[in-house]
């Protein structure tokens, strides 16, 4: 049968759940944060996406994109620049940034109106994320939001596109930061928990000792109750009831042997003197005759006796 202590199985279970509990939270935190930085970048995004969306303007003679560059400077700049791009309902292009430098952003065909994002590589060769809207472009004046106006109005798309290198670089640092921060917590709750389990089974190990050191003679020695965890305070009473008893047995064999020892010392005595008796005076046969009847009654007192 395979030998186990109960130190080891309870250091290696609550490590083993312990760590499954760290690792599982460290997942967890590091999806929520991660999530929520993607969130909050694509949030941005599509906000700048909706602020063009509103500056797109049909009238009955065309469609006309109301972009200022002093406004929206990062689509004009030639240093980490931004790009956009607009095109028709036949997907020609209408409008699209300097930045862009004459080349087009890939888009996704979609026939209804909706947004979509995706990550994509930049025309400079940069990892991106993209934001695609397709949407109904408004019509300033009201004079031409006419019923037949508004019916024959057609999708254009916009789609626009920024760097994500900084969102990589944070979301690396996040799972690093997780990775980090489980592995330094598993360390604490390694120690942690091989000191705590030896300090709570230190009194066991006590008691371990005390009866390993008992024998015949300690027999009156008794385990403490008080200072014992509350789990092992029956088992220490049933042994401290099992010494009394065992030191009663003791005590009543130790008399018994004392008694029966005491009875047997005189018959023996007895029959010690006369066999010295007979051994001085081999010749003498009424001497002879006497220490056989006094063997024999010696006899018969040892055999009663026993």
């Amino acid at each position: 049968m395979k030998e186990y202590s109960i130190e080891g199985r309870l250091k290696h279970r609550i490590i083993l759940l312990t760590a499954l509990v760290i690792i599982l939270s460290a997942i967890l935190a590091d999806y929520t944060i991660t999530h929520s930085l993607q969130r909050d970048f694509d949030i941005a995004l599509e906000t700048k996406a909706q602020v063009l969306v509103t500056l797109t303007k049909e009238f009955p003679d065309g469609f006309e994109l109301d972009f200022a560059d002093e406004f929206m400077p990062e689509f004009e700049r030639e240093t980490d620049p931004a790009y956009f791009q607009l095109w028709t309902h036949d997907y020609k292009s209408f409008e699209r940034s300097h930045s862009l430098k004459g080349n087009d952003i890939p888009y996704q065909m979609m026939d209804v109106a909706g947004t979509i994002f995706k990550n994509t590589e930049l025309v400079d060769g940069r990892h991106g994320r993209m934001v695609q809207i397709v949407f109904i472009p408004q019509i300033p004046e009201a004079i031409n939001r006419t019923d037949e106006a508004l019916a024959n109005q057609k999708l254009m798309t916009l789609t626009v596109a920024v760097e994500r290198g900084s969102l990589i670089q944070k979301i690396n640092r996040v799972h690093i930061t997780a990775l980090l921060s489980a592995l330094i917590m598993l360390v604490l709750i390694y120690f942690i928990v091989i000191h705590t389990v030896r300090t709570s089974l230190k009194s066991l190990a006590e008691l371990k000792e005390k009866v390993k050191a008992m024998d015949v003679d300690s027999l009156s020695t008794r385990l403490t109750v008080e200072s014992s965890p509350e789990e092992l305070r029956d088992v220490i009473e049933q042994f401290n009831e099992l010494l009394l008893r065992l030191e009663k047995s003791f005590a009543r064999e130790q008399r018994f042997s004392s008694d029966v020892a005491h009875e047997l010392r005189t018959p023996i005595s007895e029959i010690r003197s006369m066999s010295e008796i007979a051994l001085k005076w081999p010749d003498d046969s009424k001497l002879k005759l006497d220490f056989f009847d006094g063997v024999l009654a010696s006899s018969l007192q040892m055999q009663c006796i026993v």
